[in-house]
């Protein structure tokens, strides 16, 4: 009996990656170059030279397997990488010789996850990631990096830095929420609630805006 249970649960995995497999090369036909309006130049080159860590995608600046839900259709194990100072997304296609970065048509993305813990959804042409969701509406987080120029010894580099914002989808429209007054705008009824908030909670705003516009989500979202 075990020997069976070992053998369906083979013959399973053996199946699930053979899909895996299919579906890369189905992806590859899907959005490769021969495939790709002649209009328009989808092949990535890096036009930023960048000091050592200090680049323009989300983690590390390599490709991660990701699932990528693209044109209606779900994918995974996709190599991806996220430049979020651009808002684009890079994926490699082809076999190991042959492989190409391109530029995935951002229209075509309903959603994606990076190293399968980082979730992102296209909202209004834009890629959010969805802190948290109520009836009322959802705080989303954009991903941004601010760049300058860096002198190395004669040579300019580019520098990227983190530059995150917050945002709230209600009703359809979204808001950008920078300080109090823009949560008053929105919530005018619990504006007695929003400033005990903000006077409580200074040292949470100072250390984390994430943590900040979560916990106040939950009290106004609710």
């Amino acid at each position: 009996m075990k020997k069976i249970s070992f053998f369906l649960f083979l013959s399973t995995f053996c199946l699930f990656g053979q899909e895996n497999k299919n579906a890369l090369v189905w992806f590859d036909s899907v959005v490769s170059q021969k495939n790709l309006d002649i209009n328009f130049s989808h092949k990535y080159i890096n036009k930023f030279r960048s000091v050592r860590d200090y680049h323009q995608f989300l983690l590390e600046n390599k490709f991660y397997n990701s699932s990528i839900t693209y044109d209606d259709q779900n994918y995974y194990n996709i190599p991806i990488k996220y430049d979020i100072n651009e808002d684009i997304i890079i994926a490699k296609i082809g076999s190991k010789s042959t492989s190409q970065s391109i530029i995935l048509i951002k229209a075509k993305i309903q959603s994606f996850t990076i190293n399968n813990f980082i979730s992102f959804h296209n909202i209004k042409g834009n890629f959010y990631e969805k802190i948290y969701q109520s009836k009322k509406g959802i705080l989303l987080k954009k991903y941004h990096k601010k760049r300058s120029k860096v002198p190395i010894k004669g040579i300019f580099f580019d520098k990227f830095k983190e530059d995150n914002s917050f945002y709230l989808l209600i009703n359809n429209m979204i808001h950008k929420i920078e300080k109090k007054k823009d949560w008053q705008k929105l919530f005018p009824k619990k504006k007695k609630e929003i400033i005990k908030f903000y006077q409580n909670n200074k040292w949470v705003l100072k250390k984390s805006k994430l943590g900040f516009n979560l916990a106040l989500s939950k009290i106004i979202l609710q």
